[in-house]
Parts: C-alpha cells; structure tokens; sequence
C-alpha cells in the first residue's frame, strides 16, 4: 500500500488494490481441497512460482493501477496454492501421534517469520528500494521451490524404489 501511495495513487485506489489482494486469499479452501487430492510438494511449487512471477512482474511492470492489481492478485494466488499444500504436506509426513504438535510448531513459526522478517523486508527496502527488494524476495522464492522439487525428486526415487523391492504392493508410501 505505502509503495503506491508513494507513486501518487489515491487511497480508494489502494483500498481496491488490498481487496484484490484478499479475494484470492478467501478462495484459497479450493486449492486446499485439490492439496487433500493430489501431489503436494507439486501444488507447493506451482504456488511458490506463481508467487515468484508475480513480484517480478510487480517489479517490471507498475505503470498504471491495474498493473499491480494484477501482481498483488497473482501473488496471492501464489500464497493461496502455495500454503495450504505446505499445511498438507507437514500433515501428511508427521506421524498422527504428534500431528498436534507439528501444527502448532508450523503456526508458530509462521507467525515468529512473520515478526522477524517484516522490520527485515522494511530495513531492506529502506536500504535498497522497493525493486530490489522485490526481486530478493523472489529470488528466494525461486530456491524454495527448486529446494521442493529436489525433495519431490527424492520422494519420488524413494517411491521408485519401495515398488521395485515390493512389487506385488500399491501403496505410495513415499508421495507427498
């Protein structure tokens, strides 16, 4: 909001932009649903990329209003795929015994990065500027996903490998 208010747009503009901002983030119970269905760590990446996508294009192209109602919707699309299938992916590898604690930990260190990185991001863009900033942002993004598909790639030779040393089972024990 402040890095349109710097660039001279009214405060209803910036109003409309934070409400383009959430729809996506409420219909985020689709992509939920999708993550109970299908491969997580996928959903995981596709969401982190669209997010990385969004902030570079938010970056690129911040002509006019629209423009930026357009990243801020894709980076909420992105946050939208991208954390609930990160929620069901910490549910699916925890054992149900300490389910509870495992979703506690992952709130608690979600709110705890949500303290320690926002003066973060704030000393950053004082220091380097909102572009740059952005595109850090981003770049880190893109390592998390690579760091997703690495992990996807392992679980899936795990997979691989359980279904050759037991052929006769249909269990994927190793999909997340």
């Amino acid at each position: 909001a402040r890095f349109r208010l710097e660039q001279g747009f009214s405060i209803f503009q910036v109003g409309l932009l934070l409400v383009v901002m959430y729809i996506p983030y409420l219909l985020s119970v689709i992509p939920a649903e999708i993550a109970d269905h299908t491969e997580r760590l996928r959903l995981f990446i596709i969401g982190t990329l669209i997010a990385a996508v969004a902030l570079v294009s938010l970056v690129l192209w911040h002509d006019e209003w629209w423009h930026i109602a357009l990243a801020a919707a894709g980076l909420t699309i992105g946050q939208g795929i991208a954390v609930p299938a990160a929620s069901a992916v910490a549910a699916v590898v925890t054992p149900k015994r300490n389910a509870g604690i495992a979703s506690a930990v992952l709130d608690s260190d979600t709110f705890i990065a949500f303290i320690v990185f926002a003066p973060l991001i704030g000393m950053l863009i004082d220091a380097m500027g909102w572009d740059k900033t952005l595109l850090i942002v981003a770049v880190l993004l893109v390592l998390v996903a690579v760091l997703a598909a690495v992990f996807r790639a392992l679980f899936l030779r795990r997979n691989h490998m359980f279904h050759a040393l037991h052929p006769k089972s249909h269990n994927n024990p190793y999909i997340v």
